[in-house]
């Protein structure tokens, strides 16, 4: 007579998609754990790629940094900033070429639209791109950047560019805001010499992820919030698009009418958790926790404040 195999009983296999369940959910975390681990890499390797973009600028330059935010003077004009300028150096010489970098107001050139890998980390959860906006938010269409240089941070006594709508720049960072009659004279404006850092360039932040959504009422607003179009360098009232004041600690979840924070001062942050990336003066990536000591990143953030105790852990 054949053998009759016995089939699983409803209990038997309700036991094996339990286990099944149990193994995915201890799996999934450690999967996306690792995940994280190789956006964050990739964020990383972004910014020292720029930093070392920076450097050999600097180098073909006499020594000065890339031209942060330059402006036409007496106007709402503007030309091409940092990260324009950071293009031929990122094997992005093509793009380059056919900036036109004498012209005032770069924003209608086509290649507003041209994403950049480099300028985008990988964790950004929205659109590298965006072109439905309507005519009066035009200044958010386009390839946007996840980060940004740094301007400084105010100092006590120390002299600032004013900026009520805006905010106020103290313009002591790497990345400078400068205004001249022509082109030439603008980028030279928004350019510091690197001689000029009396910090040292290891202790200095150049740039640092910015993905900053105003939060109001624990609700975050659209994408791509206040992120703006790498080609746009500021708004022309000496709103900047390329840099950012360091007035806050990272990641806090401010938003610009309800708690009156000025666009120039949003804080950095990151998609990544706990902290954020940032790029020094000489190449170099350091991770920032959310619970950094404010006046230590403040005074990290200055070029030449020549502040005690300033370094970065």
């Amino acid at each position: 007579m054949p053998r009759a195999f016995r089939g699983f009983t409803l209990v038997e296999l309700l036991v094996v998609i339990a286990i099944i369940a149990l193994l995915m959910a201890l799996l999934l975390p450690a999967v996306q754990g690792v995940r994280e681990s190789a956006r964050r890499t990739h964020c990383g390797n972004n910014l020292r790629q720029l930093g070392i973009a920076a450097a050999n600028y600097s180098t073909q330059n006499d020594g000065l940094l890339p031209p942060g935010n330059p402006a036409q003077t007496g106007t709402t004009s503007v030309y091409h900033g940092l990260f324009s300028h950071l293009l031929p150096h990122l094997e992005q010489l093509s793009i380059w070429d056919e900036l036109d970098k004498n012209a005032a107001n770069p924003g209608g050139n086509k290649h507003r639209n041209t994403v950049v890998a480099t300028y985008i980390c990988p964790s950004w959860p929205d659109p590298a791109l965006f072109t439905n906006h309507s005519a009066s938010l035009a200044y958010m269409n386009g390839a946007i950047t996840t980060y940004q240089g740094c301007n400084g941070a105010t100092i006590p006594g120390r002299s600032e560019v004013a900026c009520p709508a805006f905010g106020n720049l103290p313009n002591n960072g790497l990345v400078r805001y400068g205004e001249g009659a022509t082109a030439a004279e603008a980028f030279l404006a928004a350019s510091l010499p690197t001689a000029a850092v009396r910090d040292g360039l290891s202790t200095t932040l150049l740039l640092a992820e910015f993905v900053h959504r105003d939060h109001d009422f624990g609700v975050y607003k659209p994408a791509p919030g206040n992120v703006r179009p790498w080609i746009l360098s500021s708004n022309g009232t000496k709103g900047l698009y390329t840099s950012k004041v360091v007035r806050f600690a990272p990641n806090q979840q401010l938003d610009r009418t309800s708690d009156g924070a000025l666009f120039n001062h949003l804080p950095f942050g990151s998609y990544h958790t706990g902290g954020l990336l940032t790029t020094m003066g000489d190449g170099s990536t350091r991770y920032i926790d959310d619970y950094v000591d404010l006046a230590v990143f403040r005074a990290a953030a200055t070029a030449n404040g020549q502040e005690v105790n300033a370094a970065l852990p």
